[in-house]
């Protein structure tokens, strides 16, 4: 049975700008805790109300990319995976013609369902390099994954994972 993944080349606007607010405010609070900064200002509560807004912010924006409620990334294709041939770019290519896959997977875990941190590279007969970033976006997905890199070790597909 063939398992569909997402491809992305880039990862959307909002998912940065929450990194970079969450990264700010988290730096914030650690250097303000490490050092106790402690500084009159008449612009204290400003301050104040800014550092509540972004933690505010950083916790939802966690939540949200956690649950896998926002999407992270921008889908150009997809990539199919089976035990026969492999479409990727919309061009399917016989498990005859690879030469060599390379996977490079992110760490996963049970807790762990989005997985955005994947490259395949594809190196066919003709000399061809296929170079993508795929998501894995469920357990369900996950699973499927892995079972079909089952399939694929018992049927001697040349493929390691880097």
């Amino acid at each position: 049975m063939p398992l569909t993944l997402d491809l992305y080349t880039k990862k959307k606007r909002l998912y940065y700008i929450g990194l970079v607010i969450t990264l700010t405010t988290f730096s914030f609070i650690a250097l303000a805790g490490i050092y106790n900064l402690d500084f009159q200002s008449p612009l204290m509560p400003l301050y104040d109300t800014l550092l509540i807004i972004a933690t505010f912010i950083s916790m939802v924006f966690f939540v949200i990319a956690g649950l896998g409620l926002l999407k992270i990334y921008i889908k150009d294709g997809d990539l199919t995976l089976s035990s026969d041939y492999i479409v990727i770019d919309d061009l399917k290519i016989q498990m005859t013609e690879v030469s060599e896959i390379t996977l490079k997977l992110a760490e996963r875990s049970i807790k762990s369902h989005i997985l955005i941190r994947n490259r395949i590279i594809l190196l066919d007969k003709s000399g061809n390099i296929y170079n993508r970033r795929f998501a894995i976006i469920s357990n369900d997905q996950n699973e499927e994954f892995e079972s079909l890199l089952g399939e694929w070790r018992n049927s001697h597909v040349p493929f390691k994972i880097a």
